[in-house]
């Protein structure tokens, strides 16, 4: 939720126009590709995992917040 708010509010003050939702997600993930695929690859060791432990939950947030 915080993700979004933030880019809507960035967004939102440098155009007055109003903007298609789906050109808003595509904008947000190509100006993040580089932290998309991290987050991705990250989530993908987690679901192949056998176990889960906080550490690696700690760094997928990590990589969540650094989104923003």
């Amino acid at each position: 939720r915080q993700l979004v708010q933030s880019y809507l509010q960035q967004t939102t003050q440098h155009s007055s126009a109003p903007i298609d939702a789906a050109t808003l997600v595509h904008t947000w993930e190509a100006e993040r590709e580089m932290g998309l695929k991290s987050y991705r690859d990250i989530t993908a060791e987690l679901k192949a995992a056998r176990e889960t432990d906080l550490a690696m939950l700690s760094v997928l947030s990590r990589e969540l917040r650094a989104l923003g």
